[in-house]
């Protein structure tokens, strides 16, 4: 079973908040990069927190009431004793969330044997989380590009208006191959869902053109499969063209990477209940004290101006 639900922070009546339909948000937190290697081990935390502390200020800005997380790590090595863990980092800042966080991926030290770090996907709700489970996905350990392990979260929310929401959330393989055998797996297993409405977040690492994105919203078969869901953007939106260098698109329409947008990765797909009010890009702006650093050096330097993550996020408003 995935780590129980809990809720976050001493504003637990936020928990039953509800409006007419959902805003769920996909967000990948981009775990606690950069590295020491960046900033140096002494500065590292503070530049950390600085960071997630900016990243939380768009969650706030875009008043979701369900989130899925990717990348959220726990590392045994970073952080003050007895707070490792990302998900913990982010539930403090979050008061009034439930939430639930499973890991996919355990990292191995041979040189550190027992240090523990782990990462995989969460979902905070401010509204009651009924159950929760988990899909690990099929890896090929002879494939270069598919060295993580990676799963599909699920949670069963309890919405006041829509009752029932299974909400599913994953990070995909950088392995086509893969990832297309992942899609398949994930839309078989939310057959199992018994919600009024199914919602699939996460950094699918494809783009809209791609054989996986083109089967997840009914529009080709796939391993013999079809499925019938909804790209809640395009909903609302065009979709721009791949790889467009116009400015409008790498700003509103583009979601990584986050100081060079050139393509839309990050997804919410939908199927049963509702119809799509609005779905926005969020996140594209860094720190205000960085945002004229240069920004032609990429994030992994430390004169990058400091943005949220690599990824902006994705909120929709259903109806």
């Amino acid at each position: 079973m995935a780590e129980n639900a809990k809720c976050s922070g001493s504003h637990g009546d936020k928990c039953s908040d509800a409006t007419s339909g959902p805003r769920i948000l996909s967000y990948n937190v981009w775990n606690t990069n950069p590295s020491s290697d960046v900033y140096g081990s002494g500065r590292r935390w503070a530049h950390y927190a600085k960071r997630l502390d900016h990243l939380v200020t768009f969650v706030m800005e875009a008043e979701a009431g369900i989130i899925g997380f990717q990348e959220v790590r726990y590392d045994g090595v970073f952080g003050d004793p007895g707070n490792h863990a990302q998900v913990k980092h982010l539930a403090d800042r979050l008061p009034g969330y439930q939430y639930v966080y499973q890991a996919a991926m355990s990292y191995l030290n041979s040189g550190m044997p027992y240090e523990r770090i782990e990462e995989g996907p969460a979902i905070f709700s401010r509204f009651p989380i009924l159950a929760t489970d988990y899909l690990l996905l099929s890896r090929d350990p002879n494939d270069p590009n598919d060295l993580h392990q990676r799963l599909c979260l699920h949670a069963v929310i309890d919405h006041p208006q829509w009752g029932k929401i299974d909400v599913y959330v994953t990070h995909l393989s950088l392995s086509e191959r893969s990832r297309e055998q992942s899609e398949v797996e994930i839309w078989k297993y939310m057959q199992q869902g018994q919600g009024r409405t199914q919602v699939l977040l996460g950094d699918l690492n494809s783009e809209p053109q791609s054989r996986g994105i083109r089967f997840l919203s009914g529009i080709d078969e796939l391993l013999g499969e079809e499925a019938d869901m909804k790209d809640a953007w395009l909903e609302v939106h065009e979709e721009a063209e791949p790889r467009s260098t116009d400015v409008n698109d790498r700003e509103h329409r583009f979601t990584f990477p986050s100081d060079n947008p050139s393509k839309r990765i990050d997804f919410i797909l939908y199927r049963g209940h509702g119809q799509v009010k609005e779905c926005e890009i969020i996140a594209q702006a860094p720190t205000d004290d960085t945002k004229d650093f240069k920004k032609d050096v990429g994030m992994l330097h430390p004169s990058s101006p400091v943005y949220a993550s690599d990824h902006r996020g994705v909120i929709v408003e259903f109806q």
